[in-house]
């Protein structure tokens, strides 16, 4: 079980770990690392992923966004972990270096440099310092920058080596090289098939610079591990253009990567938060932004799985996480990483149309769980896969919100109005009608504790935005679009309950397990009277359990109060967003309160829109981008928003 190793044992090396607090806005260090409390912070570029260990020059594993291959236990198909080029071995006058050899170990996560950089003393030898970055400008790279100061004359060896994950099987490794007029290259390269050989995964690497001899006292030396990782997904012939990139990126040179790759990263801080007054929230908002930054890209249409990039939970399966609660916070900053995110589901436009005959209907069923394939990657025995229908029309609404931000007619033309027409023909055959009026039967709620109930107000009136739209789209285009449309302002239909909105028709005031009437009012606008909307809220708040809740709930209600004027509860509910479920050492938030999975982007999106949609008043209505009044909650001094490209 675990990874497997190449060449040499990897040597662990672990000091202590504490729970660090805002030094600084843009960074955050760790001074002591323990690995009984230690969760790794993930480096990442929207296409790879290194997540980082308690010991130094080594990284715990590497994922690949779009790569998806079955588990060995069967099942559906897991986002893969390729194979990990990014872990080194030093040696000093003959001995590798271990836990009891150093001393005065630091980690800092740089958001604004994208970066994670370690320090540490080799006892009586040297100081030695690390840079690991996800190459931003070259998709499938990465580099770890290693920079070493000896304390007296020592022959040193850095030894890079190759870990492929139990994902992998039929791994095979050789080292080959290339010398040019201009220099030369020595790679270690290594091929290798997913289980059950969907797909054909290769990384190479080299070690670049003075990796090997003598360093004397005072010196200052510099080399560098420069590598790729690519799978059959990503190109028809990964193992030849793994090399061939890190080629490129080796005689490319340190200097001249980290220099493109901060270069991209200044573009992405374009769009940013800044919050005065407050330097942890301000640190815990760069943090959330640099997470969302990290998982997403210009130029492919991939989305983001609710841990993104750090791991492989749910499977690394796409929810309506990405589209209704990590999308639009990208849309106000950078719309075009929130196009790649809607370039997704439209690709998958087809298996959509496929699902929907599959199982009755019309038009276009999004899954509940997508992979790189678009069909449907829940789990048989969950529920939630045949029945949590609302995902379409979430999907639907993030292409209308997309468009309704860019203006672009063009795009909504040739991209977007398929979609929307079709999701539009799935509720028109899904919906059922009699005598009271319209229904849809048989639904698995946003709030997923409440399983095969009929009219849940959040799906109804999902599915009547969805037509609404596909009918404003229509207009626009001067395409006929013969829908009968459902009133949105009747979708919440169902009877009151002690004066809230009913979630759905069997509803009694049972436990919930996240928001989902308090989605009426945003993004919806379904419900719009301010006082309904503080009636769910004061009642639906109560009904969610403390523990064994995701993170979300909270960031919506904090969105909400902020709408109504109420500083102190809005800032109440920001805070518990978040606070609780943040892990050592780098306020990395999980999925639940004192949980140990993170990172969760679905609730880092949630709580961006709590600061954007919420307290600085912005508003993504079927005109485009609005800011109404900015909301300032104790302790914040100046809100400001500014948006990249």
């Amino acid at each position: 079980m675990g990874n497997r190793i190449i060449s040499l044992a990897v040597v662990l090396l672990t000091t202590a770990s504490f729970y660090c607090k805002a030094q600084d806005s843009w960074s955050i260090t760790a001074a002591e690392l323990d690995a009984n409390t230690y969760h790794g912070a993930t480096v990442a570029n929207g296409m790879i992923g290194f997540k980082s260990t308690v010991h130094p020059l080594q990284t715990e594993h590497i994922i690949l966004a779009g790569a998806y291959g079955k588990a060995r236990s069967g099942g559906v198909e897991v986002i893969l972990k390729g194979i990990n080029f990014m872990n080194a071995l030093l040696v000093i006058d003959g001995d590798t270096v271990s836990a009891s050899d150093i001393m005065e170990h630091k980690q800092t996560l740089h958001f604004q440099k994208g970066c994670l950089t370690g320090r540490f003393i080799v006892k009586n030898k040297a100081h030695v310092t690390y840079s690991l970055y996800a190459l931003r400008h070259l998709p499938f790279c990465g580099l770890m920058e290693i920079t070493i100061c000896p304390m007296s004359d020592i022959r040193v060896s850095v030894v890079n080596e190759h870990l492929a994950s139990n994902a992998l099987c039929d791994v095979v490794s050789r080292k080959s090289g290339l010398t040019e007029r201009s220099g030369s290259v020595r790679l270690l390269s290594t091929d290798a098939m997913s289980f059950g050989g969907k797909l054909s995964v290769s990384a190479a690497s080299a070690v670049i610079g003075q990796s090997e001899g003598l360093m004397r006292k005072g010196g200052e030396y510099q080399l560098a591990i420069v590598g790729a990782c690519l799978s059959s997904a990503h190109h028809p012939d990964p193992a030849n253009e793994a090399e061939r990139q890190t080629i490129f990126a080796a005689f490319e040179g340190i200097d001249r990567l980290v220099s493109h790759h901060t270069d991209a990263w200044d573009e992405l801080w374009k769009g940013d938060i800044t919050i005065d007054g407050d330097l942890q929230t301000q640190q815990d908002v760069h943090n959330m932004l640099y997470q969302l930054y990290s998982n997403v890209r210009d130029g492919y249409s991939l989305s983001i799985p609710p841990m993104g990039l750090t791991s492989t939970g749910y499977n690394g399966h796409v929810f309506w996480d990405a589209d209704l609660w990590m999308m639009p916070a990208l849309l106000v900053l950078h719309p075009s990483l929130a196009r790649q995110m809607v370039e997704y589901r439209i690709e998958r436009l087809d298996a959509a149309r496929q699902h929907a005959l599959a199982y009755g209907y019309r038009g276009a069923m999004f899954p509940w769980e997508s992979s790189e394939s678009g069909t449907e990657q829940t789990p048989f025995f969950a529920l939630t896969g045949p029945f949590e229908h609302h995902i379409t029309g979430c999907v639907a609404l993030a292409a209308w919100q997309y468009f309704c931000v860019s203006r672009d007619t063009t795009w909504l033309r040739d991209r977007a109005w398929p979609l929307l027409r079709e999701t539009a023909r799935f509720w028109e055959s899904r919906i059922e009608t009699d005598a009271e009026g319209w229904h849809i039967r048989n639904v698995v709620c946003p709030d997923e504790w409440a399983m095969n109930v009929d009219d849940n107000a959040f799906t109804n009136a999902v599915a009547a935005r969805n037509i609404e739209v596909a009918k404003m789209a229509a207009r626009i285009l001067g395409k006929e679009f013969p829908i009968v449309g459902f009133s949105l302002s009747q979708a919440a239909k169902v009877p009151l309950i002690d004066g809230a909105t009913r979630e759905h028709a069997g509803y009694q005031g049972e436990s919930i397990k996240q928001a989902d009437v308090s989605l009426l009012a945003y993004p919806l606008r379904a419900v719009t009277d301010t006082n309904q909307i503080r009636r769910d809220l004061e009642y639906y708040i109560p009904r969610i359990p403390l523990d064994n809740t995701p993170a979300m709930s909270d960031a919506l209600f904090a969105l909400l109060y902020a709408r109504l004027g109420d500083a102190e509860k809005a800032l109440h509910h920001f805070h518990e967003g978040y606070d609780d479920y943040l892990c050592p050492p780098f306020r990395q938030m999980a999925e639940e309160k004192n949980g140990h999975n993170p990172y969760f982007l679905t609730g880092a999106g949630g709580l961006l829109q709590a600061v954007m949609m919420g307290f600085a008043g912005y508003e993504i209505t079927d005109d485009g981008i609005r800011q109404n009044t900015i909301l300032l909650p104790k302790g914040w001094q100046r809100l400001s928003i500014c948006r990249g490209r």
